[in-house]
């Protein structure tokens, strides 16, 4: 459920931030095309030096096209690739994360069941005198033991992680 959420996230957020920008540029360019079809449209069709940078094709308008893509549309491209460059490899990050701490805990139980840690202490026990192990008995220290070894048994595996 938490990374079907995740991916959600990392896949939607990226693009409706980018179809509002998509969408606000749109109407940009729309103006600018409206306001120089209509500077176009008031002079002179004769005059061969048209200040317009859209119809310009010589080859300082085409460096000035590329200088202005540099100057403000790599931004653009670069910053939609890292909004999903940095979220995909936090996803990433947090998926590997669960996987390790899901794999850690399955290791830890498993070598917890294996050690047989209140059997042992059981058997111990079973070699002491019949007062002192009820005596033994009567504090709980065999499940102080059982609980001390198994939470350090857990830590040590959980910090391999």
């Amino acid at each position: 459920m938490i990374k079907t959420l995740c991916l959600l996230f990392a896949l939607v957020l990226p693009l409706a931030g980018y179809a509002e920008d998509t969408s606000s540029s749109d109407t940009t360019t729309e103006t600018t095309t409206e306001s120089s079809s209509e500077s176009e449209s008031s002079s002179d069709s004769g005059s061969a030096s048209s200040s317009s940078s859209s119809g310009d094709l010589s080859v300082t308008g085409f460096l000035k096209e590329v200088l202005g893509f540099f100057d403000f549309g790599i931004y653009e491209i670069l910053g939609d690739f890292f909004k999903y460059y940095v979220s995909a490899v936090a996803l990433f990050q947090l998926e590997l994360k669960m996987a390790a701490i899901d794999l850690a805990a399955e290791t830890a139980t498993a070598l917890v069941e294996y050690l047989d840690i209140s059997g042992t202490i059981n058997d111990l026990l079973a070699k002491v005198d019949l007062k002192m192990a009820a005596f033994i008995s009567y504090l709980k220290i065999p499940e102080a033991i059982t609980m001390l070894l198994s939470a350090h048994l857990t830590r040590f595996i959980m910090d391999l992680v």
